[in-house]
C-alpha cells in the first residue's frame, strides 16, 4: 500500500513538473537528511521542506485510511 500510495503522489508531482517537492521527499525519506540539510541543499527554506513532509505524510495517511488501514504513528495530519 505504502509504495502505490507513494507511486501516485510522484506521479502527480511529476504531472505538475514539481520537481522540488520530487527531490525534497527523496532527501528526507530515501536519503533520511534531516530538513535542515534538504532546504540548504535544495536553496528552499526550512518552512518549505517542513510543509512540503507535512503534507506528504498527510495525503499518505489519507489513503491508507480510504483503504482501511491507519499509519496514524506517522504523525502529520490529524
Amino acid at each position: 500500500l505504502l509504495a502505490d500510495a507513494m507511486g501516485q503522489l510522484v506521479r502527480e508531482w511529476l504531472a505538475r513538473s514539481d520537481f522540488d517537492r520530487i527531490r525534497c521527499l527523496e532527501l528526507l525519506l530515501v536519503k533520511g537528511r534531516a530538513n535542515k540539510d534538504v532546504a540548504k541543499y535544495l536553496g528552499i527554506t526550512e518552512q518549505a521542506v517542513a510543509s512540503y513532509k507535512f503534507q506528504a505524510v498527510g495525503r499518505l495517511k489519507e489513503m491508507a485510511r480510504r483503504a482501511g488501514m491507519s499509519l496514524d504513528h506517522l504523525g502529520g495530519e490529524e
